[in-house]
């Protein structure tokens, strides 16, 4: 009975963040371009379109998964068609109908199998949750880029998120991902001048106090888009797109689960 009470307060607490992060953005109904991020309108009852991949009802996870952001909805109709099948709770995925998949989505479902899960594109896990740490969408352009300014506009909101999900660790992908969300609770940086890839080779596992004591284990990770492996793997090579150097850092992640 107390889970079940404690499953509500969530699911509240849940709707009334992605309510109040929504109102904080322009919709795409009323025009693309006139921001430079916007709330996509399918994206409408969850907190990110990624949460319509894994994640959709799960309110206490064991891997909170953290992009940096989504990139610009214009590009992925596919995408937007399948989640706007699920909203109105057709038998859909996130992945069907050959959706346009982010390289960074491909190259998730193979890491994913390192600490288990062996097909996140065509099963719904209960214990994940993938979400971005910009709430908005780009109104054009790719995933390069990202200005701080957007960031810091949604750390109170992934701060709350944390707080309601109490997810066992928190996987960021990208040296910006991982450094906004220790900021996210007023935790300083710990790289301290480091390379990131030297930071993510030191395995050390940052940690977050949750308010009622609880904690969370925080990993640096390689984003894992074609960039992000490149960069991941500079020493075997610059145009190098083989995954070998992540698994390795995502096996570390195991005896944490």
């Amino acid at each position: 009975m107390e889970k079940n009470k404690i499953d509500k307060k969530a699911e509240i607490e849940y709707m009334n963040l992605c309510n109040e992060a929504r109102s904080t953005y322009q919709l795409d109904t009323d025009g693309f371009g006139k921001e430079e991020l916007v709330w996509v309108s399918q994206c409408a009852s969850e907190i990110n379109l990624w949460t319509y991949w894994q994640g959709r009802g799960v309110r206490h996870p064991k891997v909170l998964l953290v992009g940096q952001d989504w990139g610009c909805p214009k590009d992925y109709p596919g995408i937007l068609s399948n989640v706007e099948a699920m909203n109105k709770g057709f038998d859909c995925k996130y992945t069907d109908n050959h959706a346009e998949l982010f390289q960074t989505d491909n190259n998730l479902a193979e890491l994913f199998k390192v600490i288990g899960y062996e097909d996140i594109k065509n099963n719904n896990y209960r214990d994940l949750f993938f979400t971005n740490l910009v709430l908005g969408y780009r109104t054009k352009g790719s995933s390069q880029g990202c200005v701080a300014s957007w960031t810091k506009k949604d750390l109170a909101f992934f701060n709350r998120l944390v707080q309601i999900l109490k997810p066992k660790v928190i996987l960021c992908l990208g040296k910006h991902t991982f450094e906004g969300v220790l900021e996210a609770f007023s935790i300083h940086s710990p790289i301290n001048g480091l390379s990131y890839n030297s930071y993510i080779e030191k395995r050390i596992v940052s940690e977050i106090i949750l308010n009622d004591n609880e904690v969370v284990r925080v990993f640096p990770l390689a984003h894992c888009g074609v960039l992000g492996t490149m960069n991941r793997n500079v020493q075997c090579g610059k145009n190098s797109k083989d995954l070998n150097k992540q698994k390795e850092d995502w096996k570390y992640i195991s005896k944490y689960l």
